[in-house]
């Protein structure tokens, strides 16, 4: 479980080096929990860098994502390490392609900010690390870009290379 009851009681499913991170969500409604503000930290030393694919996102829109929002940093919580096009963070209900972003090293810093209500169904996505060596000892490697990825990537049901290659027709899940 995510610490803490800042982080309104979301989880994180690890999977060996992979991890899928969720909002909380209330049983009856459905919709993520109403004045949330925490942050999430990751670290890694094994690989060079992270990862992330959002692969669900409601989040409640208004302009500018004034009233809730997800932040994505590359390494600490700091606006110039923001890794989104836009300076507010991510809101709405769906995301503009790519819903991909990769750190430039071992640091990764996940925020969500809810106001006092909502009504929208939160986010799910994957934070997987990985080297971006040719040489994959032990991982797995994706063919365009030649990243090595944990083993636990392939097959999972969600794409962690761009290419798409490490869900192939004969993935059984």
């Amino acid at each position: 479980p995510i610490p803490g009851e800042a982080c309104g009681g979301g989880y994180i499913i690890g999977t060996g080096d992979q991890y899928e991170v969720h909002a909380a969500v209330e049983e009856t409604t459905g919709h993520y929990l109403p004045n949330v503000s925490c942050s999430l930290q990751f670290r890694t030393e094994n690989y060079e860098a992270f990862f992330i694919r959002i692969i669900k996102f409601n989040v409640e829109s208004s302009r500018s994502c004034e009233n809730d929002a997800l932040f994505l940093y590359d390494g600490v919580e700091d606006p110039e390490k923001l890794m989104t096009e836009t300076t507010h963070g991510l809101c709405g209900e769906s995301l503009s392609l790519p819903n991909y972003f990769t750190t430039t090293a071992g640091d990764l810093t996940i925020k969500f900010r809810t106001d006092y209500a909502n009504e929208a169904g939160g986010f799910t996505m994957f934070v997987t690390p990985f080297s971006k060596n040719e040489e994959c000892d032990g991982g797995f490697q994706c063919l365009k870009d030649k990243k090595c990825m944990t083993p636990d990537a392939k097959c999972n049901g969600a794409n962690q290379c761009k290419d798409g290659s490490d869900e192939p027709k004969n993935c059984r899940l």
